[in-house]
């Protein structure tokens, strides 16, 4: 077979299971998208006599539900692998998403979507991992950043689009993802860096170059990746208990090349939430009501920044594939609190009646620019990042600190913004968010490496040496340890 053949079906292999990666996100983003119509329609027929109680009920369930899933995902990935866990995360999602479509009373409707939660949290950061392990260093970018493009895109369709449709209709439409990535990952083969974990490096190498093309760079990639493997494996305890396994966890919290991508991985969750990327989405009717004032039709401008929001998202994809990561969130977190600022300012003036409400789409206009600001770079980089940072041996326990920490920012998140929302108004909010943003960004500044174009390997050895250009090779299962120039 030639190398442009070769080259051409490894290609078509990443992008299979991207697509099954991407199908999954896009029903992530239906998932939390469903409150609004869902509470809209219920709310207009009276069923299951709903009142303030069981509303919030239904859009927080999905909080627990998720920390479930990470959790679970966590543990998952590890001892059965990625592709494994990607095909037991379908199954709460279909399963739940039945119970809506079927369900008669309150209950069901609730255990629905609490399935439907455990599916989300189940694929939340698998599929950030996924597509780091699967995907060539040079095309890893577009496809992480192509996540948050389809969780946008998920919300969008179903907070507006399917909005239209029957809440039952939608919950059949819904299952439409979990059947495409339920068949992706039935036909696609195993993740290497999982395999190189559990020591089987031939399938390991066969399954690299399924997915990878034969080059020189490729060969260098897997065998360096086994020879960290094979490194790791005689530091582990052989049948250790679960007490020694726990203890292994939380010394984790000791070592540089786990802590250090932790902390970013801490300020990049702060930064989504400080975006507004959960939180405007909630409040949304609560802030732009704010803004044109009372009886003023808004829901025209809510539709406006969830459609900027998704084009700036896909329109991140090839701004990762040519810009460096640091060059785009810095430039993008700049660019997007020099509109955020303005807007506090005029909304400001507006709220005091200093400035008449005349005046009231000049702040529209800022904040719709500051979203795709925010969307087109921060985001984007924020999400890739997060799929680079820790070490393969590293990931399981990551994916459940992750899980813990999100929870609790998110926790925070919606509890604190309807108290800052009362107390501070919206301009106090923005602001504040303006600033923790901006707090993130100086430490993701300090902290964060340039990651575009590096393997995952080079990426772990940067945090365990503080540097780039210190890598291992195996040649002949002789590990030679050699210094390659920088860059």
């Amino acid at each position: 077979m030639s190398s442009c053949a070769l080259s051409v079906s490894s290609s078509v292999k990443q992008v299979w299971v991207a697509v099954g990666v991407l199908s999954s996100v896009v029903a992530q983003g239906v998932v939390v998208g469903y409150s609004s119509p869902l509470l809209a329609e219920l709310r207009a027929r009276g069923g299951f006599q709903l009142d303030l109680h069981r509303a919030s009920l239904l859009s927080s369930i999905l909080g627990p539900a998720v920390l479930v899933g990470q959790i679970t995902s966590g543990v998952l990935m590890d001892v059965i692998g990625r592709r494994s866990t990607f095909l037991v995360a379908q199954i709460p999602g279909v399963v739940g998403w039945l119970l809506i479509y079927f369900c008669q009373s309150y209950s069901v409707l609730l255990t629905g979507r609490l399935f439907t939660g455990v599916s989300t949290g189940l694929v939340s950061m698998l599929s950030v991992v996924v597509l780091g392990e699967y995907t060539d260093p040079k095309q890893r970018g577009v496809y992480l950043s192509l996540k948050m493009a389809c969780f946008n895109l998920g919300f969008t369709i179903s907070h507006n689009v399917l909005g239209l449709l029957y809440w039952r209709t939608i919950a059949l439409v819904a299952v439409v993802p979990y059947v495409v990535t339920a068949v992706v990952f039935y036909t696609s083969p195993e993740s290497p860096a999982w395999l190189a974990t559990k020591q089987k490096y031939d399938k390991c190498r066969n399954n690299f170059f399924l997915i990878r093309r034969r080059t020189g760079r490729s060969i260098w990639e897997v065998e360096e990746m086994i020879a960290a493997q094979k490194e790791q494996q005689s530091l582990v305890i052989k049948n250790s208990t679960i007490f020694q396994k726990l203890m292994c966890y939380f010394k984790k919290f000791t070592q540089k090349d786990f802590l250090k991508p932790l902390v970013l991985l801490v300020f990049s969750i702060v930064q989504l939430e400080a975006c507004g990327r959960h939180f405007f989405s909630a409040y949304a009717a609560n802030i732009m009501s704010d803004i044109t004032g009372p009886g003023a039709d808004y829901n025209k401008y809510i539709v406006i920044i969830d459609v900027l929001t998704t084009v700036a998202a896909f329109a991140a994809v090839p701004l990762m594939r040519v810009m460096n990561r640091r060059t785009l969130l810095f430039s993008s977190g700049v660019s997007s609190l020099l509109a955020l600022f303005p807007t506090c300012i005029f909304l400001y003036l507006i709220s005091n009646e200093r400035l008449s409400r005349d005046y009231q789409l000049v702040p529209i206009s800022l904040l719709s620019l500051y979203f795709f600001l925010v969307n087109i770079g921060c985001s984007a980089v924020t999400m890739a990042v997060k799929g680079e940072l820790f070490p393969v041996r590293h990931r399981g326990a990551a994916l459940v600190s992750g899980a813990f920490i999100l929870f609790i920012l998110l926790s925070i998140s919606f509890h604190f913004t309807l108290f800052s929302l009362f107390y501070l108004n919206v301009y106090g909010t923005f602001a504040l968010c303006g600033v923790i943003m901006a707090s993130t960004l100086v430490g993701m500044y300090v902290m964060l490496p340039e990651t575009k174009d590096r393997t995952l390997q080079e990426v772990e050895d940067y945090f365990h040496n503080g540097r780039y250009g210190v890598t291992r090779l195996a040649r002949e299962d002789h590990l030679t340890i050699i210094t390659q120039k920088d860059g």
